[in-house]
């Protein structure tokens, strides 16, 4: 009977020390854009206004555009996209991260890119034969989804507080309940 106690109680224990880290509710963040939106606010800072819901071990990202400049803030309604992404919490080498694919898009930029394959240079060893040098067409290059949109996975860290959370060393809080 002892023997299945301490089973337990370490099996419990372990769980609680290496368990996957799964928040509960909402949190709030703001994620720094890597282009500016509007050229006639230059002075404002941009960013995604995120709301990260975590339900068991599904995740939601839903993101905004923002602009701060000292105390003012600007919603955009065209600016930076909007962003819905859905995923499942999952780990790795002992850290958990959120895989998320985006679901919807609005007002977004770069969602597709243009792909320029690289040039080749001649091979003198090649065993492939060349039908015609003197042929050269011009092809517009085909436009490819951007992964990096389609696809985020974002590494999360506990803190020493139960209200914050670091997705990706961005800090985000919980939102709290009205």
């Amino acid at each position: 009977m002892a023997k299945l106690i301490l089973t337990v109680f370490i099996s419990l224990f372990l769980t609680q020390v290496f368990g996957q880290l799964k928040p509960k509710g909402t949190f709030i963040g703001a994620v720094p854009m890597t282009h500016c939106c509007s050229p006639d606010k230059p002075q404002y800072k941009w960013y995604h206004l995120s709301e990260l819901t975590f339900k068991g071990d599904s995740v939601y990202l839903e993101q905004s555009p923002i602009a701060i400049y000292k105390n003012d803030t600007i919603f955009s309604a065209s600016d930076g996209g909007f962003y819905s992404y859905a995923g499942k919490l999952r780990i790795y080498k002992g850290h958990t991260f959120a895989d998320l694919t985006l679901l919807s898009c609005d007002y977004c930029p770069n969602q597709f890119i243009k792909f320029i394959p690289p040039k080749l240079v001649k091979d003198p060893d090649s065993t492939q034969t060349n039908f015609s040098d003197t042929v050269t067409t011009i092809v517009e290059p085909p436009m490819i989804e951007n992964t990096y949109i389609k696809y985020k996975a974002m590494l999360l860290e506990k803190t020493q507080s139960p209200s914050t959370l670091l997705l990706n060393g961005i800090l985000y809080r919980r939102l709290k309940k009205q």
